[in-house]
């Protein structure tokens, strides 16, 4: 496995003025991603895990902040105006069968939406998508998930219905492409 990404640790400021960090999630981060999931709504987590996952159990936590940084990235941006700073979201790419394919995922704790957080995130993941040669970053969606589908149009993602896949939606991108993010 390749070693700790340390050149993505990152201070960002958001269009409010929020101070926040943003780092790769670290196998010692899954508690933490336990807490967030806990604040999440049904509908949130639906919209997440694309189905009704009720619990994150301690194993899927542990798995999820446990990254092959070359494989996969998996971004957490934290709100340095709170005592001890505060995990705000987090946003996932892992390459698919064909390593030219990267499928994202990404979640931002409701009372930090509309800040321009999963902007930042997206933008961020893009880049280490350009510097590890993907050709495309795809998504599945509900299609009932109108945050995530104005976000997608305004970052240029293609959006079709998923083909065999009822009531979702695919979002691609090709982040080397014409409509890139950088």
């Amino acid at each position: 496995m390749a070693p700790y990404p340390i050149e993505l640790v990152e201070r960002v400021t958001l269009e409010d003025g929020g101070a926040f960090l943003m780092r790769p999630l670290q196998p010692d981060d899954w508690q933490a991603i336990q807490l967030g999931f806990s604040k999440l709504s049904l509908e949130d987590r639906r919209y997440r895990f694309l189905g009704g996952l009720s619990k994150l159990s301690d194993e899927m936590a542990q798995r999820l902040c446990r990254l092959d940084y070359e494989r996969e990235m998996a971004l957490t941006l934290f709100d340095l105006s709170r005592v001890p700073p505060t995990g705000v979201g987090v946003a996932r790419l892992a390459a698919l069968e064909d390593r030219e394919t990267a499928e994202m995922a990404i979640v931002v704790l409701p009372e930090w939406r509309r800040r321009g957080v999963a902007r930042v995130l997206l933008q961020r993941l893009t880049l280490w998508a350009q510097r590890h040669h993907y050709r495309r970053i795809r998504a599945l969606i509900a299609e009932d998930n109108a945050p995530m589908r104005r976000l997608a149009q305004t970052l240029g993602y293609r959006i079709v219905p998923a083909v065999g896949e009822p009531g979702l939606l695919q979002l691609d991108f090709e982040p080397n492409g014409p409509a890139s993010l950088v």
